[in-house]
């Protein structure tokens, strides 16, 4: 009698052994699937990254595009600086030219107002 307490006492045993082997099978199986899940994670961590270089280097390149953009305007800023130089000259010219020929104007109205006295 007393040995088949015992060997009941010893099924008990094996039968939880049994249920905490079924655990340890259970967590197994979660462990397999947060492995999968950070083997996505880490897939999408690095499509992140990929998206994230080629932004960047989209924006050196349009960081280029627009340096250059600035020098053209510079260049361009100093030849209108030069073209409006050029016009204020022809404009100076222009109006010792006006006053070069007020004077010859006056010249030849003296000369007529002399002709004129004269006839």
């Amino acid at each position: 009698m007393e040995l088949l307490k015992e060997e009941l006492l010893v099924m008990e045993l094996l039968k939880d052994e049994l249920f905490v082997m079924e655990l340890l099978k259970e967590e197994l199986l979660v462990m397999e699937l947060l492995k999968d899940e950070l083997f996505v994670m880490e897939l999408f961590v690095m499509e992140l990254l990929k998206d994230e270089l080629l932004v960047m280097e989209l924006l050196k390149e349009e960081l280029f595009v627009m340096e250059l953009l600035k020098e053209e305007l510079l260049k361009e800023e100093l030849l209108n600086e030069e073209l409006l130089k050029e016009e204020l000259l022809v404009m100076e010219l222009l109006k010792e030219e006006l006053a070069v020929m007020e004077l010859l104007m006056m010249e030849l109205l003296k000369e007529e107002l002399v002709v004129m006295e004269l006839l």
